[in-house]
């Protein structure tokens, strides 16, 4: 899933010459804590509330303070991860997709990302998650599957997180019930370090916690 797939709409862009205080306002209509700033269709940066709650004079032109204004950005063929390693990194409610030329496309909501990672990790699903953590030389799937299906679960989806640093990584299994623990006592007896685990009915799953844990996940 890349970034051009995950563009909403927006009805409201700021251009510079608008106060602070009616962006202000702006935010409250689009119920976001984020705008995006643009000049002839060219992307400029992104504003917030608490920057524009921290001038001294809210009322101020958007111009007067644009050099002090972060410009994050994520381009259309971007995969999901590095756009919520965007979100996530400049703890943002939105980010701007731009194109090659820096022409603004539209933004990514942040719950356009839940959304994604609920699919990905199949949230929606009745079922349990356990993550492993281990030496990515030992990462057997045979053996990690076979152990599963002798405990009566299967696995319906997984993700890979290796640490770009070390040798170590983390594997997220999404199972087909949330009976987990007797699959956990076993991969302990064969050494497997469990680093968390989540057993959950459909009508429990918080999406909004899940992605505040996945994003944790991701950036540890």
């Amino acid at each position: 899933m890349n970034a051009g797939k995950l563009i909403s709409e927006l009805t409201t862009i700021l251009s510079t010459d608008i106060k602070g205080i009616d962006a202000l306002n702006l935010m409250q209509g689009e119920k976001t804590k984020h705008l995006p700033i643009c000049d002839n269709k060219k992307y400029v940066a992104i504003i917030s509330e608490n920057d524009i709650n921290d001038w001294e004079d809210s009322k101020s032109l958007i111009s007067s303070h644009i050099t002090n204004l972060a410009a994050p950005y994520v381009k259309k063929n971007q995969h999901l991860f590095e756009v919520i390693n965007i979100l996530s990194n400049n703890k943002l409610s939105l980010v701007p997709v731009v194109d090659d030329d820096n022409k603004y496309l539209g933004i990514i909501k942040q719950e356009k990302v839940i959304e994604e990672i609920s699919n990905l990790l199949s949230l929606h699903e009745n079922g349990g998650i356990i993550i492993l953590e281990m030496n990515k030389l030992d990462y057997s799937l045979t053996e990690i599957s076979s152990i599963i299906e002798s405990n009566k679960n299967k696995i319906v989806n997984l993700y890979l997180n290796p640490d770009t640093n070390t040798n170590m990584m983390n594997l997220t299994l999404k199972l087909d019930s949330p009976e987990i623990e007797p699959i956990i006592r076993s991969l302990k007896r064969f050494n497997y370090i469990i680093k968390s685990s989540y057993s959950e009915r459909k009508k429990e799953v918080d999406l909004s916690e899940r992605y505040e844990q996945f994003i944790k996940y991701l950036n540890p």
